[in-house]
């Protein structure tokens, strides 16, 4: 299948038919219920969903689950790498993904609850998204493309060793990609990760909560004093008493 986008309607009446499809998300298909001119075809996307197709998810392993995370991003990011910010940013397109060839990764890595009540908002927070904010966080799809996409301009650092840094601990993600001071802001961002990959690589002290919740305290208080888009990395190691 080539990749494509959901037409308006189309979104809108799979979105407001999560309670009867709920069977369909758990162990189903939508091959019959995406009508042939419900879809936008797009071109200079990428030439095909096979690498989605084969995308898969092993959340077998508590310990190493970050890899699968980097993994998954990686293969992502790589297939749909000429996507442009205006066509990332539309909610129709993931929505096509995770209900087409992302269908199967996307249940397997965000396990529907059994209680349907539950699963409706589960369904629609994970294979829908209503705005930016949840797109770059909670669709099973465009969050690992919008973390790559990040972490793809963090110099001197590989994708993969950038996405380890980022996706090690779930709360220090949370606190990288939450807050406006870095993820509005390259030049933090940046910083943070580097200061992450280092700490990864030794003790990784900076992925405990209290360390990493000082450093972000600093960074708020400092957002707050000086213009920190405008310092370079050393400058910011230095504002915030950072070693080299």
């Amino acid at each position: 299948m080539a990749i494509s986008m959901f037409k308006e309607k189309t979104f809108l009446s799979l979105y407001n038919s999560v309670p009867e499809n709920l069977e369909l998300y758990r162990e189903g298909g939508f091959q019959e219920s995406i009508p042939e001119d419900g879809l936008i075809p797009l071109s200079g996307v990428g030439e095909d969903l096979d690498s989605l197709e084969a995308l898969s998810f092993d959340s077998s392993g508590a310990d190493d689950f970050y890899l699968e995370e980097v993994k998954s991003a990686v293969i992502v990011f790589r297939a749909l790498e000429e996507l442009t910010l205006y066509l990332a940013r539309d909610k129709r397109f993931w929505a096509f993904l995770t209900h087409t060839a992302l269908l199967s990764y996307s249940r397997k890595r965000w396990l529907i609850p059994e209680d349907d009540e539950e699963a409706v908002k589960f369904v629609r927070k994970h294979f829908f998204g209503s705005n930016h904010r949840e797109l770059e966080r909670d669709n099973a799809a465009s969050r690992l493309w919008w973390m790559a996409k990040l972490c793809s301009n963090v110099d001197g650092l590989s994708l993969e060793d950038s996405l380890v840094s980022l996706m090690y601990r779930a709360d220090v993600r949370a606190n990288l990609i939450e807050r406006p001071t870095t993820a509005l802001n390259m030049n933090v961002f940046s910083m943070v990760i580097k200061q992450l990959h280092e700490s990864f690589k030794n003790d990784k002290a900076l992925f405990e909560r209290i360390r990493f919740r000082e450093l972000m305290k600093s960074l708020n208080v400092e957002g707050g004093r000086r213009l920190l888009e405008v310092a370079d990395e050393n400058q910011l190691c230095s504002i915030l008493d950072l070693g080299e």
